[in-house]
């Protein structure tokens, strides 16, 4: 499967544009930057596609630049780009005055196989191992997230219908485990209460997202993802719709997440069995 990024063609004012992190530099904060093998003809590498509900565009030339963050705990989506493009959702604990860099590795390529890409996130300065080695590409989900004992909070996805079939957003993971797709869809699952590191997916037969969101969840309140789509232009089929996405807590009636544009992704299928440039970093 290949994904193939396009842009998000406009901002609907009841809504937050996620397009663009803009991070203020603090002195007592952190830093994380992506990692580009600058001598393959492909760009390819890590980077930070999106952090606490704000995404990052992404460009070769970026994948390098540090992105600011406050210590404490977030919701980050990491990327890896190739030949082929991939993401992996990650619940990270930032330390002050730390420099994180995402790296990666993968293994030689061998005849019908497609050799795994690796990702982990350390200090630059202390070396010290801030997220242990993770298999990024293909994605692995050997480990589905599992309710702890004593889970309380819930959490519903949303279904829609639009001219070309289904749409859905659900939550895809949580605290950087993945979920069941299937279930995450039709059915609420327990949390446990607390900050949780969420990524919200959405799917249609043409566009999907991925939107990483950090929520305080609260003891025995019930929450319920929304959305909505609006079509841009008169090629309903190229230009992607607006997608807003939305957390309501139904115990409060309170909106605790508010309304945010995501950008989507143009979704193609095709059979490509081409592994990607082998490298170690």
């Amino acid at each position: 499967m290949k994904l193939h990024l396009a842009a998000i063609l406009g901002i609907a004012a009841a809504a937050t544009c996620a397009c663009a992190f803009q991070a203020v530099a603090d002195p007592a904060g952190a830093t994380i930057r992506g990692d580009r093998d600058k001598l393959l003809v492909v760009s390819t590498g890590t980077y930070v596609s999106g952090i606490d509900g704000k995404m990052i565009r992404p460009s070769p030339g970026l994948y390098e630049q540090p992105v600011a963050i406050a210590p404490g705990t977030h919701s980050l989506l990491v990327a890896f780009n190739a030949n082929k493009f991939a993401t992996l959702p990650v619940r990270f604990e930032a330390k002050p005055g730390a420099a994180y860099v995402i790296r990666w590795q993968q293994t030689e390529a061998k005849p019908g196989v497609t050799p795994p890409t690796f990702v982990w996130i350390e200090d630059e300065r202390s070396h010290d191992i801030a997220m242990p080695k993770r298999q990024i590409w293909p994605s692995d989900r050997s480990a589905p997230y599992a309710a702890p004992a004593g889970a309380s909070a819930t959490i519903a996805g949303a279904t829609g219908e639009e001219k070309r079939g289904p749409t859905a957003v659900y939550l895809a993971a949580i605290d950087g485990a993945y979920t069941a797709a299937e279930a995450a869809r039709t059915k609420s699952l327990a949390v446990a209460p607390g900050p949780r590191a969420l990524l919200l997916a959405y799917d249609s037969e043409l566009f999907g997202a991925e939107y990483p969101v950090l929520l305080d969840l609260k003891p025995d309140h019930a929450y319920a993802i929304g959305f909505a789509t609006r079509v841009v232009g008169a090629i309903a089929d190229i230009a992607p719709p607006h997608l807003t996405v939305w957390i309501d807590d139904e115990t409060t009636h309170e909106r605790v997440l508010p309304q945010q544009i995501v950008p989507l992704k143009r979704i193609k299928f095709s059979v490509d069995t081409t592994p990607p440039p082998v490298g170690k970093h």
